[in-house]
C-alpha cells in the first residue's frame, strides 16, 4: 500500500500478518521494505546522473517496524486511507532529521537478519535518544 503526501510517500508492508505468524512475517516484510527502499535509491541515483541539473535533489528512505492501526476514514465522497502508530511517528522523525540515505529505526534493524545488511549507528536524531541506523548500500 502506497500513499502519496506533499513531498513524501508512505509505503506499508505486511499489514495483514496474523499473530502466530507475525515474527516470521515481520522479518520477511522488513527485508522487502529495505529492498524496495534500496531500489528507489538506486533508481533515484541513476536519474540524477542523467540530469545533472537535478543534483541538488536528495532522497531519504526511512524504515520502521511495529504495530499500527490502519483504515479508511472520512465521508463517502472523500475517503482517505490513514495509518497511525509508533512506526509512523518514528518514520516521520527519521525523515525530519534531514539525513540522506536509508534510515532504520532500532525495531526495524532488530527485525531483519543481520548477516544480510551492514549499518552505521546514528544517535541523537530520534526523540528520547532512541538509536537509528544508516544502512550501507
Amino acid at each position: 500500500m502506497v500513499k502519496l503526501y506533499d513531498g513524501w510517500a508512505l509505503a506499508l508492508f505486511g499489514m495483514h500478518a496474523s499473530k502466530p505468524k507475525a515474527d516470521k512475517a515481520s522479518a520477511r516484510e522488513a527485508v522487502w521494505a529495505i529492498e524496495a527502499a534500496r531500489q528507489l535509491i538506486d533508481e533515484f541515483s541513476a536519474l540524477t546522473s542523467l540530469w545533472p541539473s537535478s543534483s541538488h535533489l536528495k532522497l531519504t528512505c526511512a524504515v520502521a517496524s511495529g504495530t499500527l492501526v490502519a483504515g479508511v476514514v472520512g465521508p463517502a465522497e472523500r475517503l482517505e486511507y490513514v495509518a497511525l502508530g509508533e512506526p509512523i511517528a518514528a518514520t516521520r522523525a527519521l525523515l525530519a532529521a534531514k539525513q540522506t540515505g536509508l534510515l532504520l529505526t532500532e525495531n526495524a534493524w532488530a527485525s531483519i537478519p543481520q548477516r544480510h545488511f551492514r549499518a552505521q549507528l546514528i544517535e541523537g536524531i530520534l526523540p528520547e535518544e532512541a538509536p537509528a541506523y544508516l544502512l550501507k548500500i
